[in-house]
């Protein structure tokens, strides 16, 4: 064994020399021989080699960069979960601002498995499948090697390790079409009515590694919306109770509105989910909507006066009226299955519908899915009146805004994501967690940019890779004493000893209410609703606090190994600990506040009982809450900023010691 590795490290060293004497002594002829410019990363740069690309007889000699097949085919929650983890993958690198392309099309290349004894043959990738080449930047190269094998074989700080991710190696040149990717940054819509279903999106974005997201109220849009800090705009659902003048709210602010268009306009993305989908449409059908419709052929216009749509896709819906049921199980046909949304999704998918309905598409805009079932909560009957006006109407669409592209959704793909926690009532027979397949797509699609015959050409030893890759695999990783977090374990320790006892004031309001309010059977479970939402939320935040403390346990372990290579790493640790300071001084300020009015109250709760003073008390349940849920959307991302960190120095560390040993 030993003697082999020798071998490996003699052919890549004598490789590597004879690179540099031919480059010294023949510039020229190897210039025109394709030559690669070199430009080291910025991120944690080091010093590098050129290396050249030459052709050879022999197959299995040079390596061009990875295949990652996308997990599709089955309509199950393990291949989701491998979907999901490949997300993760091709996040992971794209922080990094490694090349990643995503194939729109189908293509056969030489390759072989990332097992160093698999034959190379010619293999066959499908549409959607990801393409990382090499960039001729040879830290650069060695990084990606790196993350592609704690993928694959190994990785020292997963917690779900036994998901392996497959992986080829890209054994011959290739020109393609593709789809290239950047990092989604994500801003989503915080508006009133939006408020008790904002962490459907954070979950699903969780799940594919999706960790740039902020999230903006009504007022905050027109001031922090940029092209710059972020790359798609998400709008989720409206879910009960918002009330309509909550709807109207935010499609009625004429500065938020005209942020959003510019943003579309200028190259950024859009979502949006049934309220965000007629949100982002043309209005309604009725009535005429010239008006609205000239704003969407026209993104440079802006909004004079507050208007009842953004009018960034020429599309027209209308709120259809559901008598009997509140939500369906809606059946949709994917039908272009070329388009990005459908890449790794079977062509019949199951999904959540309950919102408006597609009735006019403009020449902008085209369906990808179509309605063609439904099927009411316990198996009721559906009106067959109801039924008509749903099926045949578009379920997926894309539209395009200037140089921004539109994704809308009639349907609900996000709440296909451990749907038990909301829909208790419907028999799910499939994968509980399969929209989210359909969500990471789309937050792809929004943010890319589609090019014609990429040329794949740069390559490495395939030996110098399968080396660099192996020295990655087990890596120790030390045990460290010393935290740099100190202080900032100990605020979220304290804070979630405060949503503790907020969780347990909540909870004790639930049984007050129901003895208050137990007389108005009808309308018990709206009155316990904003209650039942603080005592969830209470152990949501927790959770992430949590999540939070594990990172950087992590980070204390990690950050110093690699400063031996590079200290600026200690500059990120330190504004990691500066804005996780600013956003727990938010956090900790409002949960005190939230607290001293919950046991207010209680008390009113135990004292009140005129008509008024109980239609205060609800008024004052329904402020607690979304001033409480609302103002604490900076704890997921306490743990998002920190993890991005854990992953980016591990990654960084594991690439020094390839290239110094």
């Amino acid at each position: 064994m030993g003697g082999n590795i020798l071998i490996k490290k003699s052919m890549v060293i004598a490789m590597v020399l004879l690179f540099l004497v031919v480059n010294i002594f023949s510039a020229e002829n190897m210039h025109n021989q394709n030559s690669i410019d070199v430009e080291p990363s910025t991120m944690f740069p080091l010093p590098y080699i050129a290396i050249h690309s030459f052709h050879t007889e022999a197959i299995d000699v040079d390596c061009y960069g990875f295949v990652v097949p996308l997990p599709s085919g089955e309509e199950s929650t393990y291949e989701t979960f491998q979907n999901s983890k490949v997300r993760h993958l091709i996040n992971d690198l794209l922080r990094e601002n490694i090349t990643v392309y995503w194939s729109s099309c189908n293509f056969s290349v030489m390759s072989k498995e990332i097992d160093n004894e698999s034959d190379v043959v010619e293999r066959h990738y499908k549409k959607g499948d990801f393409i990382i080449p090499f960039s001729g930047d040879i830290y650069k190269d060695v990084l990606t090697t790196a993350v592609i094998y704690d993928y694959n074989k190994t990785s020292e700080i997963e917690d779900d390790d036994f998901l392996k991710t497959e992986v080829y190696k890209l054994m011959s040149p290739l020109s393609i079409d593709v789809y290239q990717l950047v990092e989604p940054k994500i801003v989503q819509h915080l508006g009133t009515p939006t408020r008790y279903g904002w962490p459907i999106y954070l979950h699903v974005a969780e799940a594919g590694g999706f960790l740039t997201m902020e999230f903006l109220l009504d007022n905050e849009t027109a001031q922090y919306l940029n092209n710059n800090d972020f790359n798609v705009f998400m709008w989720p659902y409206n879910p009960d109770p918002g009330t309509s003048f909550e709807v109207a709210k935010s499609l009625t602010n004429k500065e938020g509105s005209n942020a959003i268009r510019k943003f579309v306009r200028d190259g950024g993305g859009y979502i949006g989910s049934c309220y965000g989908a007629q949100a982002a449409s043309s209005g309604y059908i009725a009535p005429i909507p010239i008006f609205s419709l000239r704003h969407a052929y026209k993104p440079d216009i802006s909004f004079k006066i507050p208007f009842i749509s953004l009018s960034i896709s020429d599309t027209l819906m209308r709120q259809k009226h559901i008598a009997d049921h509140k939500t369906y199980i809606a059946t949709s046909e994917i039908e272009d299955t070329n388009h990005p949304l459908a890449y790794g999704i079977n062509k019949t998918v199951e999904e959540f519908f309950n919102g408006p309905l597609f009735l006019w598409l403009g020449h902008n805009s085209a369906k990808v899915a179509t309605f063609t079932g439904l099927q009411s909560e316990k198996n009721l009957s559906v009106g067959p009146i109801f039924k008509r006006k749903v099926l045949g109407t578009a379920s997926w669409v894309h539209s395009t805004f200037g140089d921004g592209k539109v994704v809308l959704f009639s349907a609900h793909p996000e709440h296909v994501n451990n749907i038990s926690l909301l829909l208790e009532d419907f028999e799910w027979k499939g994968d509980p967690y399969y929209g989210r397949r359909t969500i990471h797509n789309a937050l792809f699609y929004a943010t890319s940019e589609n090019l014609k015959d990429v040329e794949v050409t740069i390559n490495y030893p395939v030996l110098f890779i399968e080396e660099m890759g192996e020295k990655t695999v087990d890596v120790f990783l030390p045990p460290n004493n010393e935290s740099a977090f100190e202080s900032i374990k100990t605020r979220l320790i304290t804070l979630n000893e405060k949503l503790s006892v907020l969780r347990n004031v909540s909870i004790e309001n639930i049984e007050l209410l129901s003895e208050l309010f137990n007389e108005n059977i009808l309308a018990k479970s709206n009155i316990l609703y904003p209650a039942k939402y603080v005592v969830y939320y209470c152990n949501f935040f927790s959770d992430y606090n949590n999540k939070t403390l594990s990172d950087i346990d992590k980070l204390d372990q990690i950050y110093p190994l690699l400063a031996e290579y590079n200290d600026s790493v200690l500059q990120r640790i330190d504004n990691l600990k500066s804005e996780l300071s600013d956003r727990l001084n938010h956090s900790e300020r409002l949960v005190f506040d939230i607290i001293i009015f919950a046991n207010n109250l209680k008390d009113d709760l135990q004292n009140k009982r005129s008509i008024f003073q109980k239609l205060k008390i609800i008024s004052d349940a329904r402020y607690m809450l979304r001033t409480f849920e609302i103002g604490l959307k900076y704890v997921p991302q306490t743990h998002f900023q920190s993890l991005k960190l854990v992953r980016c120095c591990w990654s960084n560390y594991e690439a020094n010691i390839a290239l110094d040993t």
